[in-house]
């Protein structure tokens, strides 16, 4: 009986030990994720883009869900002039971000100046109006006057490049 109780406390103390170093992977998992962010966007902000890519690849790798990775990946390889593979990331980034409108926007005006970038015009001005659809969506009951104005500054810039693929148009509609 006494040796079943030991067995049964010696499981146990698996289990803990077990379920300890879950958590600590995870919660290390999560600030490696963090950490190679920080470190991607300081590559980025240093013009190190080889270096950016691999940060950023990093964290795709320990969690492809994480949409700022694909962001930062796609403005690293934009400025490399990698342009497929920066397409390819605003694409992933889009499809991701379909319910946090702002960065789905923020993705589809990033792929829209790559095509602008490209002179691929028509298809810039299609992701900037899916863009302008996107932030339509933005949820602003709650927020504090200084995002609401982030959000006018981007329809407004949104509205201005717009404006340089097709002057003829009078303007976009705001919110």
């Amino acid at each position: 009986m006494e040796n079943r109780k030991r067995k049964r406390l010696a499981g146990l103390a698996v289990l803990l030990l077990a379920i300890a170093m879950l958590l600590a992977a995870c919660a290390t998992g999560a600030t490696d994720t963090a950490e190679k962010i920080e470190l991607g966007q300081k590559y980025l902000t240093e013009l190190n883009y080889t270096e950016a890519v691999a940060a950023f690849t990093e964290v795709i790798k320990m969690d492809p869900s994480n949409i700022e990775a694909y962001m930062g990946r796609a403005e690293a390889y934009k400025c490399l002039e990698q342009y497929d593979d920066a397409k390819a990331d605003y694409t992933t980034a889009i499809e991701k971000a379909e319910d946090q409108p702002y960065l789905q926007t923020m993705a589809y005006v990033g792929r829209a100046e790559l095509f602008a970038t490209t002179g691929d015009d028509a298809a810039a001005k299609a992701d900037y109006d899916k863009a302008l659809e996107a932030l339509k969506r933005v949820e602003l009951d709650g927020k504090d006057e200084t995002f609401r104005q982030g959000i006018q500054n981007l329809f407004d810039y949104i509205a201005q490049e717009l404006a340089k693929l097709d002057p003829t148009e009078n303007g976009v509609e705001e919110t």
